[in-house]
């Protein structure tokens, strides 16, 4: 998710790239240590998994991408609109519940336009983070007690991570 960030930030907007760069690479890093150190503990155990994943590449998933970007665009439209930075932020953590591509997307090109990067940069790490968030908790939902404590892990240190950025940062 965080190479897809940056990946999306470097295409529509350089100048929110280069905010998310450092986030990005902490957050990368983390969940890379993260992975290697579940690996490398359980390298003799059979991988398993318990949650089946559709395939992205139907016509219904790029509608729904669609419709979803579309709300977020809306929402961010009003959100900054009757509630300033608060409400881009709010609307960050909502996108994130679904989807990071579409508030990022979005949030480059309102750089681009508004050059509010600091605003953009944190609506996105928030909406990193709301997702995360769900995968924690689909995973916990979802998933055999192996997957729940891989899973919990792994996002639990990069929310870690996330969180001391933006305190850090002066959120």
């Amino acid at each position: 998710m965080f190479v897809r960030i940056l990946f999306f930030s470097y295409v529509f907007s350089f100048l929110l790239f280069e905010q998310l760069l450092s986030p990005g690479i902490i957050m990368i890093a983390v969940l890379l240590i993260a992975v290697g150190m579940i690996l490398w503990r359980e390298r003799r155990q059979a991988p398993t998994t318990s949650i089946s994943a559709g395939s992205p590449m139907e016509l219904g998933n790029a509608l729904i991408f669609g419709a979803i970007y579309l709300g977020i665009v809306l929402m961010v439209f009003y959100a900054d609109k009757f509630w300033g930075t608060a409400g881009l932020y709010v609307s960050g953590i909502i996108s994130g519940f679904s989807d990071v591509d579409a508030i990022t997307i979005n949030m480059a090109k309102f750089a681009e336009k508004t050059q509010r990067l600091e605003a953009a940069t944190f609506v996105v790490i928030l909406a990193s983070l709301s997702n995360n968030m769900v995968k924690l908790i689909i995973s916990l939902v979802r998933g055999d007690v192996r997957l729940r404590k891989q899973v919990g892990i792994t996002i639990a240190l990069v929310l870690f991570g996330g969180i001391l950025y933006i305190l850090m940062k002066g959120f």
